[in-house]
Protein backbone atom coordinates (compact mmCIF):
# COMPACT_ATOMS: atom_id res chain seq x y z
CA UNK A 1 0.00 0.00 0.00
CA UNK A 2 1.09 3.50 -0.95
CA UNK A 3 2.19 6.22 1.27
CA UNK A 4 -0.06 9.20 -0.08
CA UNK A 5 1.70 12.53 0.50
CA UNK A 6 -0.08 15.98 -0.06
CA UNK A 7 2.02 19.26 -0.61
CA UNK A 8 0.30 22.46 -1.02
CA UNK A 9 1.00 25.61 -3.34
CA UNK A 10 2.46 28.06 -0.33
CA UNK A 11 6.03 28.69 -1.82
CA UNK A 12 4.77 28.17 -5.39
CA UNK A 13 3.01 31.63 -4.84
CA UNK A 14 5.76 33.40 -3.69
CA UNK A 15 8.99 32.40 -5.64
CA UNK A 16 9.38 32.79 -8.85
CA UNK A 17 13.08 31.49 -8.36
CA UNK A 18 14.26 30.19 -5.13
CA UNK A 19 15.56 28.22 -2.41
CA UNK A 20 12.21 27.07 -0.92
CA UNK A 21 10.43 26.32 -3.50
CA UNK A 22 13.64 24.51 -5.36
CA UNK A 23 13.40 22.28 -2.23
CA UNK A 24 10.11 21.28 -2.67
CA UNK A 25 10.26 20.92 -6.55
CA UNK A 26 12.91 17.97 -6.15
CA UNK A 27 10.90 16.47 -2.52
CA UNK A 28 7.13 16.54 -5.13
CA UNK A 29 9.44 15.23 -8.40
CA UNK A 30 12.02 12.94 -6.87
CA UNK A 31 9.28 11.39 -4.52
CA UNK A 32 6.85 10.74 -7.50
CA UNK A 33 9.27 8.42 -8.65
CA UNK A 34 9.64 6.19 -5.64
CA UNK A 35 7.87 2.80 -5.98
CA UNK A 36 5.81 2.77 -2.72
CA UNK A 37 4.74 6.68 -2.37
CA UNK A 38 2.19 8.50 -3.51
CA UNK A 39 2.32 12.34 -4.17
CA UNK A 40 0.03 15.39 -4.33
CA UNK A 41 0.12 18.69 -4.34
CA UNK A 42 -2.47 21.73 -4.53
CA UNK A 43 -0.51 23.78 -7.26
CA UNK A 44 -2.83 24.31 -9.40
CA UNK A 45 -1.73 28.08 -10.47
CA UNK A 46 2.17 29.41 -10.08
CA UNK A 47 4.60 31.53 -11.94
CA UNK A 48 7.45 29.92 -10.89
CA UNK A 49 10.15 29.19 -13.28
CA UNK A 50 10.67 25.55 -11.94
CA UNK A 51 7.41 24.03 -12.48
CA UNK A 52 6.85 26.11 -15.64
CA UNK A 53 9.67 24.91 -17.37
CA UNK A 54 8.73 21.22 -16.19
CA UNK A 55 5.49 19.27 -18.33
CA UNK A 56 4.94 17.29 -15.08
CA UNK A 57 3.11 19.88 -13.89
CA UNK A 58 -0.23 21.29 -15.53
CA UNK A 59 -0.43 24.64 -14.37
CA UNK A 60 -1.85 27.98 -15.42
CA UNK A 61 -0.07 31.19 -14.38
CA UNK A 62 -1.49 32.55 -11.36
CA UNK A 63 -3.04 35.65 -10.77
CA UNK A 64 -2.48 38.38 -8.04
CA UNK A 65 -1.56 41.47 -6.64
CA UNK A 66 1.36 41.36 -8.03
CA UNK A 67 0.16 41.14 -11.90
CA UNK A 68 -3.07 42.45 -11.47
CA UNK A 69 -3.92 45.42 -14.29
CA UNK A 70 -0.13 45.76 -14.59
CA UNK A 71 2.99 44.88 -13.04
CA UNK A 72 3.79 48.23 -11.11
CA UNK A 73 2.30 49.25 -7.41
CA UNK A 74 -0.04 52.20 -7.45
CA UNK A 75 -2.17 53.51 -4.32
CA UNK A 76 -5.20 52.03 -3.46
CA UNK A 77 -4.07 48.77 -5.95
CA UNK A 78 -4.73 45.90 -3.27
CA UNK A 79 -7.92 47.32 -1.84
CA UNK A 80 -8.98 47.32 -6.00
CA UNK A 81 -7.93 43.65 -6.39
CA UNK A 82 -9.91 42.68 -3.05
CA UNK A 83 -12.64 44.18 -4.54
CA UNK A 84 -12.68 42.97 -7.71
CA UNK A 85 -12.17 39.21 -6.07
CA UNK A 86 -15.49 40.14 -3.78
CA UNK A 87 -16.92 40.60 -7.14
CA UNK A 88 -15.68 37.53 -8.63
CA UNK A 89 -14.33 39.57 -11.33
CA UNK A 90 -11.20 38.07 -11.06
CA UNK A 91 -10.73 34.29 -9.57
CA UNK A 92 -9.40 33.54 -6.82
CA UNK A 93 -7.04 31.70 -7.50
CA UNK A 94 -5.74 31.07 -3.60
CA UNK A 95 -9.07 30.26 -2.86
CA UNK A 96 -9.16 26.95 -5.18
CA UNK A 97 -5.99 25.87 -4.40
CA UNK A 98 -7.03 25.79 -0.35
CA UNK A 99 -10.32 24.20 -1.16
CA UNK A 100 -8.69 21.17 -3.05
CA UNK A 101 -6.25 20.87 0.20
CA UNK A 102 -9.53 20.91 2.16
CA UNK A 103 -11.08 18.46 -0.20
CA UNK A 104 -8.01 15.89 -0.01
CA UNK A 105 -7.51 16.39 3.60
CA UNK A 106 -11.44 15.77 4.30
CA UNK A 107 -11.48 12.69 1.86
CA UNK A 108 -9.50 10.80 4.81
CA UNK A 109 -7.40 9.58 2.38
CA UNK A 110 -4.04 11.66 3.06
CA UNK A 111 -1.11 10.27 5.18
CA UNK A 112 1.05 12.87 5.60
CA UNK A 113 0.38 16.45 5.03
CA UNK A 114 3.44 18.65 4.71
CA UNK A 115 2.30 22.25 3.57
CA UNK A 116 5.31 24.30 2.49
CA UNK A 117 5.15 27.56 4.37
CA UNK A 118 3.62 29.23 7.42
CA UNK A 119 0.14 30.14 6.58
CA UNK A 120 -2.29 27.51 9.20
CA UNK A 121 -5.33 27.50 6.84
CA UNK A 122 -5.13 24.49 6.69
CA UNK A 123 -5.55 23.27 10.23
CA UNK A 124 -9.24 22.65 11.09
CA UNK A 125 -9.43 20.56 8.10
CA UNK A 126 -6.21 18.58 8.96
CA UNK A 127 -7.36 18.64 12.86
CA UNK A 128 -11.09 16.98 12.08
CA UNK A 129 -9.47 14.64 9.21
CA UNK A 130 -6.75 13.56 12.12
CA UNK A 131 -3.94 13.49 9.18
CA UNK A 132 -0.37 13.96 10.70
CA UNK A 133 1.30 17.38 9.45
CA UNK A 134 5.43 17.89 8.90
CA UNK A 135 6.56 21.01 8.40
CA UNK A 136 10.09 22.39 7.12
CA UNK A 137 11.39 25.32 9.21
CA UNK A 138 14.42 27.25 7.01
CA UNK A 139 15.89 29.38 9.26
CA UNK A 140 14.46 31.86 12.48
CA UNK A 141 15.40 35.26 10.59
CA UNK A 142 12.47 37.53 11.16
CA UNK A 143 12.49 35.64 14.69
CA UNK A 144 16.17 37.01 15.22
CA UNK A 145 16.10 40.05 12.87
CA UNK A 146 12.49 41.41 13.49
CA UNK A 147 13.21 44.93 13.27
CA UNK A 148 14.33 44.51 9.72
CA UNK A 149 10.96 43.48 8.51
CA UNK A 150 8.14 45.81 8.46
CA UNK A 151 4.66 44.07 9.87
CA UNK A 152 5.97 41.28 10.92
CA UNK A 153 4.25 40.18 13.97
CA UNK A 154 0.99 38.30 12.30
CA UNK A 155 4.20 36.37 10.29
CA UNK A 156 5.36 35.17 13.18
CA UNK A 157 1.86 34.84 14.90
CA UNK A 158 1.19 31.92 11.95
CA UNK A 159 4.71 30.32 11.64
CA UNK A 160 4.59 29.64 15.39
CA UNK A 161 1.14 28.33 15.32
CA UNK A 162 2.41 25.92 12.12
CA UNK A 163 5.23 25.10 14.19
CA UNK A 164 3.29 23.83 17.64
CA UNK A 165 1.08 22.27 15.69
CA UNK A 166 2.72 20.23 12.85
CA UNK A 167 3.50 16.37 14.80
CA UNK A 168 7.29 17.06 13.36
CA UNK A 169 9.36 19.67 12.39
CA UNK A 170 11.94 19.15 9.89
CA UNK A 171 15.05 21.35 10.38
CA UNK A 172 17.60 21.88 7.61
CA UNK A 173 20.32 22.44 9.77
CA UNK A 174 21.28 21.50 13.43
CA UNK A 175 21.64 25.56 13.84
CA UNK A 176 18.29 25.88 12.82
CA UNK A 177 17.54 23.29 15.19
CA UNK A 178 19.31 24.74 18.18
CA UNK A 179 17.37 27.74 17.46
CA UNK A 180 13.76 26.31 16.75
CA UNK A 181 14.90 24.85 20.57
CA UNK A 182 15.98 28.26 22.03
CA UNK A 183 12.80 30.51 20.61
CA UNK A 184 9.91 27.93 20.80
CA UNK A 185 10.93 25.87 23.53
CA UNK A 186 10.36 22.94 21.00
CA UNK A 187 11.19 19.30 22.70
CA UNK A 188 14.53 18.18 20.85
CA UNK A 189 12.65 14.56 19.66
CA UNK A 190 9.67 16.57 17.97
CA UNK A 191 12.50 18.11 15.39
CA UNK A 192 14.59 15.84 12.75
CA UNK A 193 17.73 17.91 11.17
CA UNK A 194 17.84 17.28 7.05
CA UNK A 195 20.22 18.92 4.94
CA UNK A 196 19.43 20.80 1.35
CA UNK A 197 21.39 20.20 -2.00
CA UNK A 198 22.01 22.02 -4.31
CA UNK A 199 20.36 21.12 -7.93
CA UNK A 200 23.09 22.89 -10.68
CA UNK A 201 24.87 19.34 -10.64
CA UNK A 202 21.81 18.29 -12.93
CA UNK A 203 22.49 20.57 -15.33
CA UNK A 204 24.13 19.14 -18.41
CA UNK A 205 27.72 20.71 -18.94
CA UNK A 206 27.12 21.41 -22.84
CA UNK A 207 24.49 24.17 -21.72
CA UNK A 208 27.11 26.15 -19.80
CA UNK A 209 29.09 29.01 -21.67
CA UNK A 210 32.03 30.22 -19.46
CA UNK A 211 32.56 34.18 -19.91
CA UNK A 212 35.73 35.76 -18.48
CA UNK A 213 35.21 36.82 -15.12
CA UNK A 214 38.72 35.75 -13.75
CA UNK A 215 38.78 39.04 -11.86
CA UNK A 216 35.40 39.18 -10.58
CA UNK A 217 34.49 38.17 -6.98
CA UNK A 218 30.66 36.75 -7.10
CA UNK A 219 27.96 37.54 -5.02
CA UNK A 220 24.59 35.51 -5.22
CA UNK A 221 21.12 36.37 -3.94
CA UNK A 222 18.79 39.25 -2.15
CA UNK A 223 20.98 41.96 -0.16
CA UNK A 224 18.24 42.40 2.66
CA UNK A 225 20.05 43.87 5.59
CA UNK A 226 21.01 40.94 7.32
CA UNK A 227 22.72 39.38 4.08
CA UNK A 228 25.25 42.21 4.57
CA UNK A 229 25.87 43.41 1.11
CA UNK A 230 26.45 47.03 1.68
CA UNK A 231 29.19 46.49 4.49
CA UNK A 232 31.14 44.06 3.02
CA UNK A 233 31.44 46.49 -0.33
CA UNK A 234 32.18 48.72 2.34
CA UNK A 235 34.84 46.42 3.83
CA UNK A 236 36.66 45.74 0.36
CA UNK A 237 36.74 49.29 -1.19
CA UNK A 238 41.04 49.15 -0.26
CA UNK A 239 41.13 46.50 -2.85
CA UNK A 240 40.01 48.31 -6.00
CA UNK A 241 42.81 50.25 -5.68
CA UNK A 242 45.71 47.49 -5.09
CA UNK A 243 43.78 45.36 -7.83
CA UNK A 244 42.66 47.40 -10.75
CA UNK A 245 41.25 44.67 -12.61
CA UNK A 246 38.83 43.75 -9.37
CA UNK A 247 35.28 43.59 -10.40
CA UNK A 248 32.06 42.83 -8.25
CA UNK A 249 29.50 40.42 -9.88
CA UNK A 250 26.02 41.08 -8.60
CA UNK A 251 23.69 38.12 -9.53
CA UNK A 252 19.65 38.60 -8.32
CA UNK A 253 18.96 39.96 -5.78
CA UNK A 254 16.32 42.42 -7.65
CA UNK A 255 17.05 45.90 -9.18
CA UNK A 256 19.92 48.24 -7.12
CA UNK A 257 18.35 50.16 -4.21
CA UNK A 258 18.90 53.65 -3.51
CA UNK A 259 21.30 53.10 -1.13
CA UNK A 260 23.20 50.79 -2.99
CA UNK A 261 23.52 53.62 -5.52
CA UNK A 262 24.83 56.21 -2.95
CA UNK A 263 27.10 53.93 -1.63
CA UNK A 264 28.64 53.32 -4.85
CA UNK A 265 28.81 56.59 -5.91
CA UNK A 266 30.05 57.92 -2.97
CA UNK A 267 33.07 55.47 -2.73
CA UNK A 268 33.36 55.93 -6.67
CA UNK A 269 33.56 52.19 -7.75
CA UNK A 270 29.97 52.12 -9.97
CA UNK A 271 32.01 50.95 -13.03
CA UNK A 272 33.48 48.04 -10.51
CA UNK A 273 30.18 46.68 -9.70
CA UNK A 274 27.80 44.91 -12.23
CA UNK A 275 24.00 43.49 -11.09
CA UNK A 276 23.22 40.68 -13.99
CA UNK A 277 20.41 39.02 -13.54
CA UNK A 278 20.04 35.49 -14.44
CA UNK A 279 17.13 33.35 -15.84
CA UNK A 280 17.74 29.52 -15.59
CA UNK A 281 20.23 27.19 -13.83
CA UNK A 282 23.16 27.27 -16.67
CA UNK A 283 23.63 30.89 -16.15
CA UNK A 284 23.95 30.92 -12.47
CA UNK A 285 26.40 27.79 -12.86
CA UNK A 286 28.45 30.17 -15.22
CA UNK A 287 28.85 32.65 -13.17
CA UNK A 288 30.00 30.52 -10.71
CA UNK A 289 32.59 29.16 -13.50
CA UNK A 290 34.05 32.23 -14.53
CA UNK A 291 34.61 34.10 -11.31
CA UNK A 292 37.51 34.09 -9.53
CA UNK A 293 35.88 33.68 -6.10
CA UNK A 294 32.42 33.72 -4.26
CA UNK A 295 31.63 35.30 -1.26
CA UNK A 296 28.81 35.09 1.18
CA UNK A 297 28.97 37.72 4.03
CA UNK A 298 25.52 37.23 5.23
CA UNK A 299 25.00 37.41 9.16
CA UNK A 300 23.20 34.78 9.64
CA UNK A 301 21.42 32.02 7.36
CA UNK A 302 19.69 27.91 7.65
CA UNK A 303 21.90 26.65 5.55
CA UNK A 304 23.30 28.44 2.59
CA UNK A 305 22.77 26.64 -0.90
CA UNK A 306 24.77 28.45 -2.82
CA UNK A 307 27.97 27.63 -0.50
CA UNK A 308 27.14 23.94 -2.24
CA UNK A 309 26.82 25.18 -5.55
CA UNK A 310 30.25 27.33 -5.32
CA UNK A 311 31.90 24.21 -4.53
CA UNK A 312 29.74 21.99 -6.87
CA UNK A 313 31.13 24.35 -9.78
CA UNK A 314 34.85 25.05 -8.82
CA UNK A 315 34.50 28.47 -7.18
CA UNK A 316 36.26 29.13 -4.03
CA UNK A 317 34.09 30.00 -1.22
CA UNK A 318 34.85 32.94 1.37
CA UNK A 319 32.02 33.31 3.87
CA UNK A 320 31.00 34.38 7.18
CA UNK A 321 31.81 32.22 10.39
CA UNK A 322 28.36 32.36 11.77
CA UNK A 323 25.13 30.32 11.85
CA UNK A 324 24.77 27.56 9.61
CA UNK A 325 28.70 28.19 7.90
CA UNK A 326 30.66 26.19 9.44
CA UNK A 327 28.16 23.50 9.56
CA UNK A 328 27.37 23.53 5.55
CA UNK A 329 31.10 24.42 4.44
CA UNK A 330 33.48 22.76 7.15
CA UNK A 331 37.03 22.86 5.79
CA UNK A 332 36.21 23.87 2.34
CA UNK A 333 35.85 27.38 3.13
CA UNK A 334 37.88 30.58 3.93
CA UNK A 335 35.60 32.04 7.17
CA UNK A 336 35.52 36.13 8.03
CA UNK A 337 33.80 37.29 10.72
CA UNK A 338 30.97 39.49 8.68
CA UNK A 339 30.63 42.20 11.55
CA UNK A 340 34.17 43.31 11.39
CA UNK A 341 35.39 44.97 8.22
CA UNK A 342 39.03 44.49 8.79
CA UNK A 343 38.26 40.21 9.02
CA UNK A 344 36.11 40.69 5.84
CA UNK A 345 39.05 42.52 3.93
CA UNK A 346 42.00 40.80 4.89
CA UNK A 347 39.88 37.02 4.04
CA UNK A 348 38.77 37.90 1.01
CA UNK A 349 42.25 39.84 -0.13
CA UNK A 350 44.18 36.30 0.95
CA UNK A 351 41.99 34.21 -1.50
CA UNK A 352 42.03 36.98 -4.63
CA UNK A 353 45.76 37.08 -4.34
CA UNK A 354 46.16 33.41 -3.26
CA UNK A 355 46.52 30.95 -6.31
CA UNK A 356 47.28 28.03 -4.32
CA UNK A 357 44.92 28.58 -1.84
CA UNK A 358 42.47 28.70 -4.25
CA UNK A 359 43.15 25.64 -5.79
CA UNK A 360 43.18 23.78 -2.49
CA UNK A 361 39.35 25.44 -1.52
CA UNK A 362 38.71 24.21 -4.91
CA UNK A 363 39.74 20.63 -4.44
CA UNK A 364 38.20 20.66 -0.97
CA UNK A 365 34.69 21.86 -1.97
CA UNK A 366 34.65 19.41 -4.88
CA UNK A 367 34.63 16.54 -1.91
CA UNK A 368 32.46 18.49 0.45
CA UNK A 369 29.87 19.30 -2.04
CA UNK A 370 29.40 15.37 -2.49
CA UNK A 371 28.45 14.80 0.86
CA UNK A 372 25.31 16.81 0.38
CA UNK A 373 22.76 15.30 -2.28
CA UNK A 374 19.13 15.00 -3.22
CA UNK A 375 18.88 11.63 -2.53
CA UNK A 376 20.16 11.58 0.93
CA UNK A 377 17.82 14.58 1.34
CA UNK A 378 14.71 12.19 -0.23
CA UNK A 379 15.83 8.68 1.59
CA UNK A 380 16.48 11.09 4.95
CA UNK A 381 12.35 12.85 4.71
CA UNK A 382 10.89 9.89 3.21
CA UNK A 383 12.08 8.00 6.86
CA UNK A 384 10.83 11.09 8.83
CA UNK A 385 7.42 10.24 7.35
CA UNK A 386 7.12 6.55 7.76
CA UNK A 387 8.27 6.96 11.27
CA UNK A 388 6.30 9.51 12.30
CA UNK A 389 3.54 7.31 11.01
CA UNK A 390 4.57 3.92 12.86
CA UNK A 391 4.54 6.28 16.14
CA UNK A 392 1.52 7.74 15.92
Amino acid sequence: MKLKILYDHQTFLEQVYGGISRYYYELITKISQRNNFYVEHSILYSNNEYLRNDERFNIEAFYSINNFLNEKYFFGKNRLFNLFKKFKLVRDHSLEMEKFVKDRLLSGEIDIFHPTYYNPYYLEWAIKSNTPIVITVYDLIHEKFSDYFPNVNRFLERKKICIESANKVIAISENTKRDLVDYYKLPEIKIEVIHLASSLNQIKNEKILREDFSDSILFVGNRSIYKNFQFFIKSIIPLFKEFPNLNIIVAGGGNISSSETKLLKESQIEDKIFFKSFHNDSELISLYRSCRLFVFPSIYEGFGIPIIESMQNGCPVVCSNTSSFLEVAGDAAFYFNPMEAESIFESVREVYKNYNLRQELIKKGFSRSQKFTWLSTIDQTLKCYKDLINSI
